[in-house]
C-alpha cells in the first residue's frame, strides 16, 4: 500500500506540475518562476485572477512542489457553504455544541495538518469566520465549536479570489489585517486576453487531451478555427476555451475541426455571434506580434536546453509534437558555434 501510495502521488505531481501549467508568454513563465520559487516555503499565498484563469490548478502546482506534499492538500469553496456551517467545516465541532451535531467532528483544518489548506474564495467569508481566520494565522490554534480547548495545527494557508480585496477592504467589506496576513506573496493569474500568445498552444494541448480522453484519434485544426479562436475575448477565459474545444470536437463529423465546429455560448446560455478584438488589436496585428513573441521565446529555450527537445518542452509546458510544429512553423535552426566550426575546418 506504501508503494501504491508513493506512485499514486508521484502521478498526481505530473498531472498538477508547474509544467503542466500550459503557457510560454511573458507574464506565465514569470508567474510560473515565482511560483517556483516559493513553493518549498511555507509563506502564505494569495492567488487572483478571474473565473477560469486556473488558480485552483496553481494551488496544487505550489502544494506538490513543496515540503508539505506528503500531507493532503484540503480545498473549500468559502462561497458555497452556509455561514452558519463554515465555522463547524472549518474549525471542526464537539458533539452536542448544537442541534444536529451527533457526534465529534474535525474541521477541514485539522484535516490538512501537516499539509496545505486551498481557502478558495476567500473573499466571500462571512466577517465572523475572517475573526476566526485571523487568530488562526497567528498562533495556528484552532477552537472546535462547543469546545473550550483549543488545539495546535501546522498548515499552510493558499488562498484565491477572483475579487479585489484591497478594493473591498477600503470599503470595509473584508478585514485589513486579514487581507494583509493572506497576501504575503501576491499572485496574479492573467486572463486569456492578456496572455493571447498563449491561445494557440493551449489548443493544441487541449485537443490532445479531449481526444485522448474522449478515446478518439487526436484531430487537427485549420487556420479558419485558429483565427476564429484569436479573434474572441475569452470572458470565461481558460475553462471557457476548453469547454469551446470540447463543444467542437464532440460535434465534429471530421478529423479536423473548423471555423463551424467553434460555437462560442453567451452567459444566457444562447449562441452568439462572434465578440469583436479590442479597439487598436486588429487580429492580423495580434497575430504578427504573437508569432514574433512565440518565436523568440521557444528559440530561446531551445539554446538554453542545448536543443534537447523533451527538456525544452517541458519548460514551455507543451507536447513535444507541438514544439517540433511550432520549430517548423517558424523555420527555427541551431546555429553552429563559428569559432569552433573554423576550428573543425582547419583541424580537418
Amino acid at each position: 500500500m506504501q508503494e501504491e501510495l508513493t506512485i499514486l502521488r508521484q502521478h498526481v505531481a505530473m498531472s498538477y506540475g508547474f509544467d503542466n501549467i500550459v503557457g510560454i508568454s511573458k507574464p506565465m513563465m514569470q508567474l510560473k518562476e515565482t511560483a517556483r520559487r516559493i513553493a518549498p516555503t511555507d509563506i502564505t499565498v494569495l492567488i487572483t485572477g478571474a473565473s477560469g484563469t486556473g488558480k485552483e490548478l496553481l494551488a496544487h502546482a505550489i502544494h506538490l512542489h513543496s515540503n508539505r506534499r506528503a500531507g493532503s492538500m484540503v480545498a473549500i469553496d468559502c462561497s458555497a457553504i452556509p455561514e452558519t456551517l463554515l465555522e463547524s467545516e472549518l474549525f471542526g465541532h464537539t458533539k452536542g455544541s448544537f442541534t444536529s451535531a451527533h457526534q465529534n467532528k474535525k474541521g477541514l483544518l485539522e484535516e490538512a495538518d501537516g499539509g496545505t489548506i486551498f481557502l478558495d474564495e476567500v473573499s466571500n467569508m462571512p466577517a465572523s469566520i475572517q475573526v476566526k481566520l485571523l487568530r488562526f494565522l497567528q498562533d495556528s490554534e484552532i477552537r472546535p465549536v462547543g469546545s473550550s480547548v483549543s488545539k495546535q495545527v501546522d498548515v499552510r494557508i493558499i488562498a484565491a479570489t477572483n475579487r479585489d480585496l484591497s478594493l473591498m477592504v477600503a470599503n470595509e467589506e473584508f478585514r485589513e489585517d486579514l487581507y494583509y496576513r493572506l497576501n504575503v506573496i501576491p499572485l496574479n493569474i492573467p486572463t486569456l486576453v492578456e496572455r493571447a500568445e498563449d491561445i494557440e498552444i493551449l489548443t493544441d494541448y487541449f485537443i490532445r487531451k479531449i481526444c485522448n480522453d474522449m478515446k478518439r484519434e487526436t484531430m487537427a485544426i485549420n487556420r479558419s478555427a485558429v483565427e476564429k479562436l484569436l479573434s474572441h475575448t475569452w470572458p470565461g477565459n481558460v475553462r471557457e476555451l476548453e469547454n469551446t474545444l470540447k463543444r467542437g470536437i464532440a460535434l465534429s463529423s471530421g478529423n479536423e475541426l473548423t471555423a463551424e465546429d467553434i460555437i462560442f455560448v453567451s452567459g444566457n446560455g444562447k449562441h452568439g455571434p462572434n465578440t469583436v478584438p479590442p479597439p487598436g488589436r486588429s487580429l492580423t496585428l495580434r497575430g504578427n506580434l504573437m508569432d514574433s513573441g512565440q518565436r523568440s521565446l521557444i528559440l530561446k529555450a531551445l539554446n538554453d536546453n542545448k536543443w534537447n527537445y523533451t527538456k525544452t518542452a517541458a519548460v514551455l509546458g507543451i507536447g513535444r509534437t507541438t514544439l517540433w510544429r511550432k520549430i517548423g512553423k517558424y523555420n527555427l535552426r541551431r546555429e553552429l558555434d563559428t569559432d569552433r566550426e573554423a576550428q573543425d575546418q582547419e583541424t580537418i
